[in-house]
This record gives C-alpha cells, sequence and structure tokens, in this order.
C-alpha cells in the first residue's frame, strides 16, 4: 500500500474532524475518498445518456445539417464583409478588444452596428445578451468575417523597423 502525504488546510481538517472525532487521519481520509468515488457518476451526470435503444444517426441527417449550417455559415461571412463597409475601424478594433464576443460588443459600444448587420441576425435585438446562443453558427460567421478583416489589416500593416547603422557612419 502506497504511503501518501496530504496536505488538508487546518480548517478542513478540523470540520472533518469535529463530524466524528474518534476517527485517525487515515480512516478520515480513507471514508472521505470512499464517499467522494460512491456519489460520482461514472459516465458523467446520467440523465444525460442517450437511451439504451437508440439507433445510429442516420448519415442523411448528418449530411443534411451540414449543409444546412455550412450555407448559413457562409451567409454570415458574407454579412460581415458588408458590415465591414459601414462601420468604422474604431468599431472593428473594439470587438477585437473584446475577445471577438458580438453580443458583448454589442452591448458595449457596437450598438450602432445593430442596424447594419442583417435582419435575420437582429432577430430579439432587445435580448443581445442570447444572440450568441441562438445563432451560433451566424454568429460564428459574422465574427470569423471580422476577424478575417482585421487580421488581414493588422498583418498588412507597415511594421517599425529599427534604423539600421549606416556602414560609413557608425
Amino acid at each position: 500500500m502506497p504511503k501518501l502525504s496530504l496536505y488538508i488546510p487546518d480548517d478542513l481538517w478540523q470540520r472533518a474532524r469535529a463530524i466524528d472525532p474518534g476517527l485517525n487521519q487515515s480512516q478520515v481520509a480513507q471514508r472521505a475518498l470512499q464517499h467522494w468515488i460512491e456519489t460520482r457518476p461514472a459516465d458523467g451526470f446520467q440523465a444525460f445518456q442517450p437511451p439504451s435503444d437508440s439507433v445510429p444517426i442516420p448519415e442523411g441527417l448528418v449530411q443534411r445539417f451540414t449543409s444546412e449550417a455550412r450555407e448559413q455559415y457562409q451567409a454570415a461571412y458574407r454579412a460581415a464583409v458588408q458590415l465591414a463597409e459601414k462601420i468604422s475601424w474604431r468599431s472593428l478594433d473594439e470587438l477585437a478588444s473584446r475577445g471577438w464576443d458580438l453580443a458583448a460588443w454589442l452591448r458595449h459600444g457596437g450598438r450602432e452596428v445593430l442596424p447594419a448587420l442583417p435582419a435575420w441576425l437582429r432577430e430579439g435585438e432587445a435580448d443581445i445578451a442570447s444572440m450568441r446562443r441562438r445563432h451560433t453558427t451566424s454568429t460564428q460567421g459574422v465574427v470569423d468575417g471580422l476577424r478575417d478583416i482585421w487580421e488581414s489589416v493588422q498583418a498588412g500593416a507597415p511594421r517599425r523597423k529599427a534604423p539600421q547603422a549606416d556602414a560609413e557612419h557608425p
């Protein structure tokens, strides 16, 4: 049996010992581990397991959804390019500074962009926080399109070069 050294904060140890003062350190640790193991689900949360009689997902269904998702994403990407023509660099840079979180950008400073968004993405604009959850594929397409534009500008921006020493005049 391996010998272990454990660090247990004093307050946690005192609370554990108060439950059953007659137990020694090994017994407390063993009971805690046993309880932890017994109360943990073996394969994640049992309520979210597929039914035992479930059939495999049909390949045709996967292909159909893949096609629909691709079309939705590409439409959103195109919309991002059109949107970029209507916004300022400052606005685009603000989205980048917010970690490309479209909902946060729209809530904090990017609200003027709302009228330029495609109608299908603006649905329920009063609830901007849920935009990302409701339109995951579209939101990703818009964000990726805007990010690609922003990164293209960043990559094409001239970098300052360190002055080179003149060979004749050190």
